[in-house]
């Protein structure tokens, strides 16, 4: 059913052009792999997706959008179901829009023609204009572990106002006819590919792989290549500039420096209380806990354990009230490295709250900052989202029991959580056992991440055996958690940014004197947020060669937080697509949080052509200095353009791909800049850097 111009997307290595929004983040881990589970050859598509309650998640690539369904349009996939029950959706659909809804109660996008697959398995549709939804119960199975070609053929002059043709295996599998108020609905598809179901949780993930999408050519524009460079003087060379930051460098910082005291007052309020919310009798521990990024903890000091050591908790507790985005931890956590969200060593359940409600989730950390956990549990008496996955906020009491076995999983270990009788398992991850995390506290912590009070409370606790009760003050550790200590300004406060010149801190470099700070994610749509610090380096070309060399510190890190360094455009950083500004080159700052963070090579030229690897050399938020190198040679990859990436010993590279040099780049700036989709922040710093510029 692909018209004869098909073009035809194998995935031998990954595709140009494709949009990754929140596809690597939190519980998603999906998009392009150098794998083969689908049989076709190496390299196709697939994951881990689940259902997500943030906002969109997809991997796909731009289309020249259809706004009408008075044209017609088709493609076809290769797909698997490899494991798991959870959802997945394939076809056109409006990428940026695909995390609202039609309407409050429903969990279906806006501007959706696709494949809906239930389980992984039971093929639906979405005919979904901006207004009008069209949701046909085709039902058709193909989630048999096989490999099945799926077609979805959509004709304007079938039917009486346009009809939908499904294949299975190249067989036409059902024909639906849509209604006129759909054929003249607005509609807005920019996107062809995979993205996830949201404003709904509860299921677990689906693992599955797809291959060879094809679809007509027509629907892609070929791109507008950048403006040649203008003609460099002869007077002009490419020369290494070195700075040491002993002094103000007068680089140009753009909204890099955000926050205005006073910053906004944070109020804990939390510890040993004589109250009686959550057990039989009078004491508990508990009280207001309210995100921050500064660090508070209220805790038993406990033996170091390991995750080497069988733990065991379970007690009771009860929220009284919640605010929107607050959340707050409890288990066995580290004092000593509790300084970000996805805290490391840390092995906790976690309330996460709305105002009125919250939703249960359990996780991890290791001490190398690679974190994994459940999805929002399945489990809950209310939702005003209508799924019953979130309890009301009123001072009812739970049950829970926490318990992690280090032999389970075939001896990866295994956290079991148990929440008012309902029992869930998560493995950790193969050999992050091994790479190791040491708690030597047991208790309750924030978000460490600015956000809004939770007022909750715990009672008859038993720790590996040892019951308590509260009736009398148990003496746990306070950090910060209530009085004087607990009443301070927090300025690490989403979306401002504090980064630039640093004259009195020494974190990267030989000396006093260095770049970075705390930079923030910022979402594509948010343009007045995004900033920069740079330095004015002429006018680069790809057909230059580019490198630098120096030394960096990475102080904070939290999950999914990210940011960029290198070469790009003062006209075009905040012309993004997924995340890339155009007309950049340079290193990414960021990993999916079961990886914690790399230091990989990536690059945007000037018509959104980008490329970025699966890994690179892992850095840690561990404070340590460490020295790094990029470079970019025009003549490598047999003339296409080669980027190669240090940290310490370990060495990336990445081949530009065909076309990527020739359609051009123009980067003006060298320097620091924000990443694209909003998220997180980190603090990092960098010293004694020798960049290439133009210089007479």
């Amino acid at each position: 059913s692909i018209a004869a111009t098909a073009a035809v997307e194998e995935f031998d290595s990954a595709p140009q052009g494709w949009d990754a929004v929140r596809n690597t983040e939190g519980n998603q881990d999906f998009g392009f792999r150098n794998t083969n589970e689908c049989g076709l050859g190496a390299g196709e598509v697939g994951g881990s997706i689940f259902r997500d309650t943030v906002g969109p998640a997809y991997y796909a690539l731009p289309i020249d959008p259809i706004t009408s369904l008075d044209q017609p349009f088709s493609f076809s996939v290769y797909y698997r179901k490899i494991s798991g029950g959870g959802t997945l959706n394939l076809g056109f659909f409006n990428g940026p829009n695909s995390g609202a809804v039609n309407d409050p109660s429903s969990e279906y996008p806006p501007s959706a023609f696709c494949f809906h697959l239930d389980d992984g398995a039971a093929m639906y549709l979405f005919l979904d204009g901006e207004n009008r939804r069209n949701r046909p119960n085709t039902g058709i199975n193909v989630g048999d572990g096989s490999v099945h070609q799926l077609g979805f053929d959509y004709n304007p002059d079938e039917g009486s106002f346009g009809q939908v043709t499904i294949y299975v295996d190249g067989i036409p599998a059902s024909s639906i006819d849509i209604d006129s108020a759909l054929r003249n609905d607005t509609i807005n598809l920019t996107h062809l590919g995979f993205f996830a179901l949201v404003h709904s949780s509860g299921s677990g993930p689906v693992v599955w792989c797809a291959d060879n999408l094809a679809f007509p050519a027509e629907l892609v524009a070929p791109p507008t290549p950048t403006p040649s460079p203008t003609p460099r003087p002869t007077t002009l060379q490419v020369v290494q500039r070195c700075e040491d930051f002993d002094q103000d460098p007068g680089w140009i910082g753009v909204n890099n420096r955000r926050i205005t005291p006073p910053c906004p007052l944070t109020v804990q309020n939390y510890g040993y209380r004589t109250s009686n919310h959550a057990g039989e009798s009078a004491g508990e521990v508990g009280g207001r806990i309210e995100r921050s990024s500064i660090k508070n903890y209220y805790g038993k000091v406990i033996e170091p354990k390991t995750l080497d050591d069988p733990l065991s908790a379970s007690g009771t507790l009860a929220v009284t009230s919640s605010s929107g985005g607050s959340t707050m931890i409890f288990g066995w956590f580290n004092a000593d490295t509790a300084k970000e969200w996805r805290t490391a060593n840390s092995l906790v359940f976690r309330l996460d709250a709305e105002t009125g409600y919250f939703q249960v989730f359990f996780e991890y950390a290791t001490g190398t900052w690679k974190a994994g956990g459940s999805p929002g549990l399945p489990i809950g008496t209310t939702d005003f989202r209508g799924t019953g996955t979130y309890f009301p906020s009123n001072g009812e009491k739970h049950d829970w029991e926490l318990r992690y076995d280090p032999e389970g999983a075939g001896g990866d270990g295994e956290i079991e959580f148990t929440f008012d009788g309902s029992t869930f398992t998560v493995a950790l991850a193969p050999g992050y056992r091994e790479e190791g995390a040491t708690f030597n506290r047991f208790g309750m912590l924030p978000r460490l991440s600015s956000g809004d009070p939770i007022f909750v409370y715990f009672d008859d606790i038993t720790l590996d055996g040892e019951f308590m009760n509260f009736d009398d003050d148990p003496g746990w550790e306070g950090f910060r958690n209530e009085g004087p200590e607990g009443t301070y300004q927090d300025c690490y406060i989403r979306p401002l940014h504090d980064f630039g010149y640093s004259a009195d801190t020494n974190h990267a470099g030989d000396a006093t004197g260095e770049a970075g700070g705390l930079i923030w994610r910022i979402e594509a749509s948010n343009p007045q947020n995004m900033g920069y610090y740079g330095d004015d380096v002429g006018q680069l070309s790809l057909n230059d060669p580019l490198e630098v060399s120096g030394k960096i510190s990475f102080e904070r890190g939290s999950s999914d937080a990210a940011t960029l360094f290198g070469w790009f455009n003062s006209s075009t950083y905040t012309d993004s697509d997924s995340g890339f500004p155009k007309n950049f080159l340079g290193a990414f700052v960021e990993g999916p949080s079961r990886i914690g963070f790399y230091f990989r090579p990536a690059y945007n030229n000037g018509v959104g052509q980008r490329g970025l690897p699966d890994e690179g050399p892992y850095l840690p938020p561990d404070s340590i200095s460490r020295f790094f190198t990029i470079a970019y040679d025009p003549d490598g990859a047999e003339g296409r353009g080669e980027m190669t990436i240090s940290l310490d010993d370990e060495v990336r590279t990445l081949e530009l791909q065909p076309g990527v040099k020739d359609s051009g780049a123009l980067f003006d700036r060298f320097g620091i800049l924000t990443y694209h989709n909003g998220g997180p922040d980190v603090e990092i710093f960098f010293d004694d850097l020798c960049y290439s510029a133009l210089q007479e």
